[in-house]
């Protein structure tokens, strides 16, 4: 069903006579189902005191300096010039507006949910005004009975990319206007960056920003249809994203790539991009846009990988790339599409937290130990790269190149991840990657999630900060070691370490101070290397342990103390 949803969306972007690239239906115009009660009763009388600080218009706009940014005024004595629709339109509410031009690509929250005392309506468009223009809009956010007026706004998770203008409006809803505060902060850490890797190609296609229209690459939904040619291996490197018309409708720029196949074999493409990348692999058919057949598809969130792998037959195909959704992405955005999988050795990663679940305020942090090994028969030089992903998109935070492993060998590193003050209550994901960083290849992957909530810690880190980290393996170890374990003295758990210098088996018990074995942790053949086994205490009392590893040829012990 969604292959033929996909489908009906390409025909007929290639059967419109129009040259744009891939526009939006319009949804606007939608039947209220009911109409929301104006707050009853209210006088709205200036305070003499308050600076009426936004602007009248966006000519007069106030600039924003610098983020975190926070105001307060008052919407009376100004005029209503402006509004928006979510859901609600038709507003003769007096505005105000603010202006603010980032110098790098970040993400904000926008509230004026703390000290304003009416109905307010929020909106944000990017460097000019069209009614339906708007890039996030909201009306009610905030309804509650705890807040000082019943309705007022919020607008999250607003991308803004660096030399663009915003326009932020501070509006009402029906006719209402008073005082507001408002507070704008940076909301989480900007998206990872797709670096163009060495050897690949660049896409050449001209920024899609307003009013773009699609003459180089963009298929069959150009005119005339037009595509950049590709061979199997190839990497590209270009750009996309989302972009609004000169008529103010919401586009994507989609790029189309022509690949020749001489003999049937299994290809896999794959790409990542700035932006939720659409993949879509075609049979291009008579190459007329006449009679071409999809094939299949992925998708991918921000700075993930969509990968498509299929058998492939002698003939023309057409790669499809471009985001999947329709706004909130700004061109031009960067992505890698790869003509061909790259060979990656393979490795395996884990990410085990200190204690779960995790709940962290505003500038904590929480522990975790972080094991890389590589489970093959031959050397390998791997890289481990860890973000965080937060309202469906990954942010890429700290990268670990070059950890070389012998085989069967594996490494461990307690690490220590700082949360920034402006992180937004919510649930994350902890993800970490190992393979090619550079050409943002994945071969294993590990994640848990930690929740960030509560008061912001006073004298709290002000960035996502990652202490700790992987160092490359030592050559094979030449004896036994049980290394320790960690934290010591704990509660109620703690993680053993121990190294072996051959494949060998083992077995790893827990004694109390009596002799009396308490605990069997492992009892497996492994691999040579390092190895870890957490030991769950919460059950046992308080006093001296002792851990003991065998091994068919020796045996070692060491002294652990558990307090509660």
């Amino acid at each position: 069903m969604a292959m033929a949803i996909i489908g009906a969306s390409l025909q007929a972007e290639a059967n419109s006579a129009s040259v744009q690239p891939d526009a939006k239906p319009n949804l606007c115009a939608v039947a209220k189902a009911q109409v929301k009660p104006v707050n009853p009763g209210r006088i709205n009388i200036p305070d003499p005191n308050v600076i009426l600080q936004g602007g009248d218009t966006f000519a007069t706009a106030i600039n924003i300096p610098a983020l975190p940014y926070s105001d307060f005024g008052t919407t009376v004595g100004y005029v209503d010039d402006y509004d928006a629709e979510c859901p609600y339109d038709n507003s003769t509410s007096p505005d105000v507006v603010y202006k603010y031009t980032p110098s790098a690509n970040t993400m904000v929250n926008i509230t004026l949910c703390y000290n304003s005392d009416y109905d307010t309506k929020l909106y944000v468009h990017e460097n000019y005004y069209v009614f339906g223009g708007h890039i996030a809009c909201n009306d009610d956010a905030c309804s509650s009975p705890s807040y000082p007026a019943p309705y007022v706004s919020m607008v999250e998770n607003v991308s803004m990319s660096a030399g663009n203008t915003y326009y932020i409006t501070v509006d009402g809803y029906g006719s209402s206007a008073g005082a507001y505060t408002l507070d704008i902060v940076m909301c989480c850490p900007p998206p990872c960056p797709v670096d163009c890797p060495p050897g690949a190609i660049l896409e050449g296609e001209p920024d899609c920003g307003t009013g773009y229209v699609d003459h180089f690459n963009g298929g069959c939904g150009s005119n005339p249809v037009v595509f950049s040619y590709v061979n199997e291996g190839d990497i590209i490197c270009g750009t996309s994203g989302t972009f609004l018309s000169n008529s103010g409708l919401q586009y994507r720029d989609t790029d189309w790539y022509q690949l020749e196949v001489n003999a049937a074999h299994e290809m896999t493409f794959k790409a990542v991009g700035e932006f939720p990348v659409q993949l879509i692999l075609i049979d291009a058919g008579s190459v007329n846009c006449s009679d071409y057949n999809l094939i299949t598809w992925a998708m991918a969130d921000v700075c993930d990988t969509a990968s498509i792998t299929y058998q492939v037959f002698p003939g023309t195909w057409w790669v499809w790339i471009g985001p999947s959704v329709f706004e909130g992405y700004d061109c031009p955005l960067d992505y890698i599409l790869w003509m061909g999988e790259a060979s990656v050795p393979c490795c395996h990663v884990s990410m085990i937290p200190d204690t779960y679940p995790i709940t962290v305020p505003p500038g904590g942090s929480f522990g975790l130990t972080g094991t890389v090994s590589n489970p093959t028969a031959n050397p390998i030089v791997t890289d481990v790269w860890v973000g965080v992903k937060y309202s469906g998109n990954f942010y890429q935070l700290h990268s670990f190149p070059n950890i070389a492993l012998n085989p069967g060998q594996s490494i461990n590193a307690h690490l220590n991840q700082y949360v920034p003050g402006y992180a937004p209550d919510g649930i994350y994901a902890y993800v970490a990657y190992c393979g090619d960083y550079a050409n943002l290849v994945k071969c294993d992957s590990a994640s848990f999630d930690f929740s960030v909530s509560g008061g912001r810690l006073e004298g709290g880190v002000s960035d996502w900060i990652l202490d700790g980290g992987f160092e490359s393996a030592p050559e094979l170890p030449l004896e036994l070691a049980l290394m320790g374990n960690y934290p010591n003295p704990f509660n109620a758990t703690t993680t053993i370490t121990f190294i072996l210098p051959e494949r060998m088996s083992a077995s790893v018990e827990i004694f109390n101070l009596l002799g009396e074995r308490v605990a069997v942790l492992a009892d497996d053949l492994f691999n040579a290397g390092s190895h870890n086994v957490t030991w769950d205490a919460s059950s046992y009392s308080s006093g001296v342990y002792f851990c003991k590893l065998s091994t068919p040829k020796e045996s070692k012990a060491l002294r652990m103390v558990l307090l509660k």
